[in-house]
């Protein structure tokens, strides 16, 4: 067979090793609905993420055209959850009884399992931080600087106290946003 020559003005192949695939970075369930809303042509403002029209549109909610028609099927939605949160209490009550009943059972043994018809349990041993010296703990924060062992979080509580009383907590800012308030109409 005859070799082929190149045609004029093409670049010859390349020896070079192909490049290896970067990891496939996380995604947020933000930047997904961002991406779903690009998809159907929806244009948001960069940096503050679709609005709750194009969020209901999203996922498939059609509302309704009066805001106070929205109102109601607010009102019937959370009522609907609260009921069906009801019922997964009680059952989660019931649950943690029998857990309970078990784990007992199993520690006052010699046992450390059970087998049902359908599923088995085993004691497992297990270990969580427990505070034991509050003082000796800050003590250790304030000495090396550990911080990641606190969580982030504020007490919201003690801050609108101190607040209450005219105080100020350096580096902490009072944030205004808005809830809802819904009442029967009579």
């Amino acid at each position: 067979m005859a070799a082929t020559k190149p045609k004029a003005g093409a670049k010859p192949a390349s020896k070079a090793p192909p490049k290896k695939a970067e990891p496939a970075k996380r995604r947020s369930k933000a930047d997904e609905e961002l991406d779903a809303l690009a998809k159907q042509g929806v244009k948001t403002e960069e940096g503050t993420g679709p609005t709750a029209a194009e969020k209901a549109a999203t996922a498939g909610i059609k509302l309704p055209k009066s805001l106070g028609l929205c109102v109601d099927l607010y009102k019937e939605l959370q009522t609907a959850r609260l009921d069906k949160q009801k019922e997964v209490d009680a059952i989660e009550k019931r649950e943690k009884i029998v857990k309970a009943f078990i784990l007992e059972s199993l520690a006052s043994g010699a046992e450390r399992g059970a087998v049902g018809k359908f599923y088995q349990a085993v004691s497992v041993p297990k270990s969580r931080p427990e505070l034991e010296d509050q003082a000796k703990f800050y003590a250790h924060i304030k000495k090396t600087g550990e911080f990641e062992l606190l969580n982030k979080a504020l007490n919201k509580a003690a801050i609108s106290e101190r607040w209450e009383a005219g105080k100020t907590v350096p580096g902490v800012a009072q944030f205004t946003y808005y809830d809802l308030s819904v009442t029967k109409i009579k």
